[in-house]
């Protein structure tokens, strides 16, 4: 649960600072136009590329993926983050993959105690060889 909570402060932080330098941007823009100072120019050339950083990690932050399966009264949770990828089964921690690479596809798997076999490929999960949806 705390992967979920982490997904929604980076799309919220993002977002926020997003909206933030277009605003800035925008009241710059017509303070510029009403002058002819300098000044708003000097303070537009900080906003751009907050604008572009922050554009660029939200859009990476709609990529983040956190799911969660119920299969037999067992809970299964799946989180793709910028670094940590994790399985975990009831809460516990059974497979992880920490890169900062997403160009290879990541695999996770684990065995449950009654022989079903979990796998996760690509940020989908299949369970002894099934795709769950």
């Amino acid at each position: 649960m705390k992967e979920k909570n982490r997904i929604l402060f980076h799309r919220l932080f993002w977002l926020i600072l997003l909206v933030i330098s277009i605003v800035s941007i925008v009241l710059l823009f017509f303070i510029s136009k009403s002058k002819d100072d300098t000044s708003p120019f000097i303070l537009l050339s900080l906003f751009v590329p907050l604008f572009i950083f922050s554009f660029a990690f939200f859009i990476a932050s709609l990529f983040l993926v956190y799911k969660e399966y119920d299969y037999n009264g067992i809970k299964i949770s799946v989180y793709f983050g910028w670094y940590h990828h994790n399985l975990r089964v009831n809460g516990e921690l059974c497979d992880e993959y920490n890169s900062l690479t997403s160009l290879t596809p990541i695999c996770l798997s684990t065995t449950l105690n009654d022989g079903t076999k979990l796998e996760t490929k690509g940020k989908s999960l299949k369970i002894n060889g099934k795709l769950i949806k």
